[in-house]
């Protein structure tokens, strides 16, 4: 009831207390997740604090499955900021994390781009590419 009354008052200051506080006291991931998932939101549109939406979508990453919304959403904000570095981070987390086959094809292949387009990083790019090749050696005919 709290939270609804702050946000139908546009108390969004009062509103992010509100949600650290209730992190804070939350039992379960999934708990945290929700609650730091609507500060993240919070944060990035009614404070217009990119930074800490960054901070606190960083804190979801670390709660969820690998690939899930707010990883998603943290790879836009890197990209809008042009902060390839922090997205190939991000990516590569996500591969340690994943096992499913076509997942890791899709994060090898993005990290690849990532690194040899954004970074210029051409080493790093082929590795990602030889590791490519090492779990599909379908791709090397093209």
């Amino acid at each position: 009831m709290l939270e609804r009354v702050l946000t139908e008052s546009n108390r969004f200051a009062d509103l992010d207390r509100f949600l650290r506080e209730r992190v804070a006291q939350a039992r379960t991931n999934q708990e945290k997740i929700a609650i730091l998932t609507k500060r993240a939101h919070l944060a990035e549109t009614s404070l217009g604090d990119v930074e800490e939406a960054i901070q606190t979508y960083e804190q979801v990453t670390a709660l969820e499955p690998p690939g899930g919304p707010a990883a998603q959403h943290l790879a836009k904000l890197y990209e809008n900021r042009h902060d390839y570095g922090k997205l190939a981070e991000l990516r590569e987390k996500q591969l340690e994390r994943t096992s499913e086959p076509e997942a890791r094809l899709a994060l090898l292949r993005e990290l690849a781009s990532l690194y040899h387009d954004r970074l210029g990083d051409r080493e790093q790019a082929a590795v990602y590419l030889h590791a490519i090749l090492q779990v599909n050696p379908a791709m090397r005919q093209r």
